[in-house]
């Protein structure tokens, strides 16, 4: 891809590597990138026996890497806590379990853009 142009980064060269590739990622926005994110989304999962069972999930997103999903009516203390290295599974309010394994997309979607780009080289190491 020598010679190419990368769209939004016009006629610069292509990155020699991932970490000159966040580096250009952190650069462009930081400062600039959103620090929150709110949204509701309709939610269509297929079940084992081929039925569909939606829900409605609110999600709520903190710079630079947490995760918040409340699944149904938040009220109800249903949901999945996430951070860049672990889970926290909530059913009526309480935790029934945790993982040590986060979502690899936060340090993507952004981390990259809002915290030091040798934290979210860390926080990709496992994956």
């Amino acid at each position: 891809m020598v010679g190419c142009r990368a769209s939004g980064f016009g006629a610069a060269r292509v990155p020699s590597d991932g970490t000159a590739l966040f580096a250009r990622m952190h650069d462009a926005y930081a400062g600039k990138w959103y620090r929150s994110l709110v949204f509701v989304q309709r939610t269509v999962m297929r079940g084992p026996g081929g039925a569909d069972q939606v829900a409605t999930w609110y999600e709520a997103l903190i710079a630079p890497d947490r995760l918040r999903i409340d699944i149904g009516s938040p009220g109800e203390g249903n949901g999945v806590l996430t951070t860049a290295d672990s889970t926290y599974v909530v059913r009526q309010g309480r935790v029934t379990r945790m993982a040590a394994r986060g979502s690899v997309f936060l340090p993507l979607i952004e981390g990259v853009y809002t915290q030091p780009v040798a934290r979210t080289l860390m926080q990709l190491e496992p994956y």
